[in-house]
């Protein structure tokens, strides 16, 4: 007898995946009654946040140095669709929608 099969396995191979976690959270989204907005950025420090309406008009500018965790009030925004763009320390952009009801 042989060790001979005509059955064949095959896994892909991946070199240098790093395992994928959302970089921030923003929640609640979409924002409601208390108009409190929390961004959750684990292993990220946060270097400044620009919101902005689709018009591209600012609605809450903030510049400093947060870890883990941004808590921003939003009282003057009115319902509609907003974008959150998130400097890092380390120099990336990130960018978030956000819904206000």
């Amino acid at each position: 007898e042989s060790t001979y099969s005509n059955i064949v396995s095959s896994k892909p191979l991946v070199l240098g995946a790093e395992e994928l976690i959302a970089p921030l959270r923003i929640y609640p989204n979409p924002l409601a009654a208390d108009r409190t907005l929390r961004i959750v950025a684990d292993k990220l420090t946060i270097k400044s946040l620009v919101i902005r309406d689709l018009w591209g008009r600012t609605l809450k500018e903030w510049e400093g140095r947060a870890q883990n965790e941004l808590v921003i009030g939003l009282d003057n925004a009115t319902s509609g669709v907003y974008v959150a763009d998130l400097q890092t320390v380390d120099g990336q952009t990130l960018r978030q929608k956000i819904v206000v009801q």
